[in-house]
């Protein structure tokens, strides 16, 4: 066992523990060590048990700065002060619902970390489309951003794959599930049999439409499907849902369709939420989500990574408290849960030295392109290894 944990917050539903999983092991291999725990997912049979961290030191990397970062790890800033500065773990307490977090599949076997059931081997067949369905607790309006997702898109997906429809999954009697039903007669409906089951029936058919579900988007992303409808709407709309960015890049087995911003309620009144979207959707090209959400180092993160703890605690002394009693760690909870956003400079610059010795540099800034000095640092001067002052 290591001295240092990446410990994961929460249990319970398996798309998101995976989520946050495959972000920590990530993390991991940026700062190069740490054990992981606390990780449950019994559907792949993972069972790593948490570590008590009372008494211990670390970072906390907050729901409230994750979902502000689009569920993205600041893995440069991190992965440069935690190889600087000694902490005890890193507590990760987001959901991390983003594709950039999860390891490359050219660089890890995701067959083996999440290995098939070899119970549950049925799915549906190559003539038929597998059109996944999410009823249960968001019938009762649980959350504004699960949505159901109108019947109309069902009927251009089956009729665009020649397939047979197969409705699976949570499909027990509502009036949504009514309308469905007798729009699509000779469809055929599985019913919802266990997260294992389920999982695994999706994840091996071979043309599926995913619902408004981490659960569901994870077993299509892991699947050896040929084609994949995903219908980019409410908590998986990067537009609606803050916290969230699960658009795949590269991956040709995808067809994105953009729906515009709606929210679900209770379904005894599911059609006020439909009927303004039935035909609403947009086919649309990745490239539009990559230019929104590249994947690159975020403004926080490059700051988070010169955060020099003596100038930051000269500009703040009131800090000086939490800097003697957590070291590094107090500093990068308080930067990346208040300073950040307050305006805080994470370090100080010698403007004067850094303009004449970097004059492309002064050059930017004087054409708008930074703000100033320290702006220009923290988003490229320190990748290019510029000095912030005459040493």
């Amino acid at each position: 066992m290591s001295d240092f944990h990446i410990r994961i917050w929460a249990r319970g539903n398996p798309g998101n523990i995976a989520m946050m999983y495959l972000s920590a092991l990530t993390l991991r291999n940026k700062i190069g060590r740490g054990d992981i725990c606390n990780i449950g997912l019994p559907i792949f049979g993972i069972d790593i048990p948490d570590v008590d961290l009372t008494g211990k030191i670390g970072v906390h990397d907050t729901m409230f700065t994750n979902t502000r970062e689009r569920g993205k790890i600041p893995f440069y800033g991190l992965g440069k002060l935690l190889n600087k500065h000694h902490t005890d773990f890193v507590n990760m307490e987001g959901f991390y619902q983003n594709i950039h977090n999860f390891p490359r599949k050219d660089k890890i076997s995701y067959k083996d970390l999440f290995p098939l059931s070899v119970e549950y081997t049925d799915c549906g067949s190559e003539d038929e489309i597998v059109i996944n369905i999410r009823g249960g607790e968001i019938l009762d309006g649980i959350h504004p951003d699960y949505v159901l997702i109108p019947p109309e898109f069902y009927h251009y997906c089956i009729e665009q794959s020649g397939k047979k429809p197969v409705f699976y999954g949570q499909i027990e009697d509502s009036p949504y599930m009514r309308e469905v039903r007798e729009r699509f007669p000779d469809a055929r409906y599985v019913q919802s049999r266990g997260m294992e089951a389920d999982f695994n029936f999706i994840r091996r058919s071979k043309h599926i439409v995913t619902c408004v579900s981490t659960f569901s988007w994870l077993a299509a992303w892991l699947s050896d499907a040929k084609t994949i409808y995903f219908p980019i709407a409410g908590v998986l709309n990067p537009g609606q849902n803050r916290g969230s960015m699960l658009i795949p890049h590269g991956d040709p087995r995808y067809r994105l369709f953009l729906f515009p911003v709606y929210f679900g309620g209770h379904v005894n009144e599911y059609r006020s939420s439909l009927d303004p979207v039935r035909g609403a959707w947009r086919e649309v090209d990745e490239s539009v989500f990559n230019r929104l959400y590249p994947n690159e180092p975020t403004i926080l993160d490059r700051s988070l990574a010169c955060l020099d703890p003596d100038a930051y605690v000269r500009e703040s002394p009131e800090l000086s408290d939490t800097y003697g009693r957590f070291g590094i760690s107090g500093l990068i909870n308080h930067f990346t849960r208040e300073g950040f956003w307050a305006g805080k400079a994470p370090t100080s610059i010698d403007d004067r030295y850094y303009y004449r010795a970097f004059p492309n540099a002064a050059w930017e800034v004087a054409s708008g392109k930074y703000k100033d000095a320290l702006d220009h640092y923290i988003q490229i001067g320190q990748q290019q290894g510029l000095a912030l002052r005459e040493w």
